[in-house]
């Protein structure tokens, strides 16, 4: 690597710990200086679907295992959450850490029964896995069965005067760490294997790259992301259900960010999960909740259409074209 790479590398890693301090920074003042509670309730679902995508991206877009069980991963970790909280046994921070496990245990467990399938029978045996979770969590009646139940809204730490201020502030946190991971895992040895598996897995073993281990460091690290956020959810909505906390429209805008902002780019998921965010935010106040999954799909066919590899891989295009 030449001494002007290394400096370029250097000076962009400067700036992305400098922009990420500054982002938490501005994350935690924000809510005390600005009383407008509409807005962290609207936040909250837009950072939500970028830590799932983000989190998503690291194993679908860089090693191109289409993981489609999102909803039951976050599902897991959010009725972990809610059961200890509700028994009394944890305060919100140990019962998110303890949901994100879960989440962490089935990545565990998917990553080694199924890793070693391929293509369409990956995707098949993730579908399976959330299903199953979501049919046990159904038939245990002290998780509410298919019924749910009601979690109590915990208090909001100062100088916070609602639980959702606090909750705006632990989603950036997350937010921004999932989006530095995903940028240190595209920019290291780990990207690169990956990105390795994805193109031709027989040929990368064949060299010599771990491909079972990255795959499964792959798994445990989406897992973790997508169980923290999905812990973060009861506090959010009060009222779980395993129907709506696991509904197929989790999955649906989860990938539909990464492929709509970029697949396989560190920050193409921050884009896509951003702009179909808003999108269905102000859907849901304009003409409906029930038109979201229409807007999201008519939204990534165009996408598709126009930029076949993404918002990101669009740019990029054209800056290369530019360049030449």
């Amino acid at each position: 690597m030449s001494e002007g790479m290394q400096y370029r590398i250097s000076r962009a890693r400067i700036f992305l710990f400098f922009t990420y301090f500054i982002v938490i920074a501005v994350a935690a003042v924000l809510p005390i200086l600005f009383k407008v509670t509409f807005f962290y309730y609207a936040s909250y679902y837009v950072l939500y679907f970028i830590i799932l995508s983000e989190a998503w991206n690291i194993f679908g877009g860089y090693c191109g295992y289409v993981n489609f069980g999102v909803a039951g991963f976050a599902g897991a970790a959010a009725y972990t959450d809610a059961y200890l909280i509700k028994i009394g046994v944890a305060n919100f921070t140990t019962a998110l850490f303890c949901g994100a496990l879960v989440a962490v245990f089935l990545g565990l467990l998917l990553g080694y029964c199924t890793l070693r399938l391929r293509g369409d029978y990956f995707s098949i045996a993730s579908v399976a896995l959330a299903t199953i979770v979501q049919m046990i969590i159904i038939s245990r009646p002290e998780l509410g069965g298919g019924l749910g139940f009601v979690i109590p809204m915990p208090e909001p730490p100062q100088p916070y005067t609602t639980f959702v201020e606090f909750l705006f502030v632990v989603m950036v946190v997350i937010a921004s760490t999932s989006v530095l991971i995903s940028w240190k895992v595209a920019k290291s040895w780990i990207g690169m294997g990956l990105v390795a598996i994805k193109d031709d897995e027989i040929a990368a073993e064949t060299l010599g790259v771990p491909t079972f281990r990255l795959k499964l460091l792959a798994a445990i690290i989406s897992a973790l992301f997508i169980g923290l956020a999905g812990a973060t959810l009861p506090s959010y909505v009060i009222y779980l259900d395993p129907y709506s906390s696991m509904a197929i429209e989790v999955t649906v805008t989860t990938l539909a960010s990464a492929y709509l902002g970029g697949l396989g780019f560190w920050y193409g998921p921050l884009v896509g999960a951003s702009i179909l965010g808003t999108a269905s935010r102000v859907c849901t106040l304009t003409i409906g909740s029930e038109f979201n999954v229409l807007v999201i799909g008519i939204i990534l066919v165009v996408t598709i259409m126009i930029a076949p590899s993404g918002i990101v891989g669009a740019i990029k295009k054209r800056v290369k074209e530019g360049n030449r």
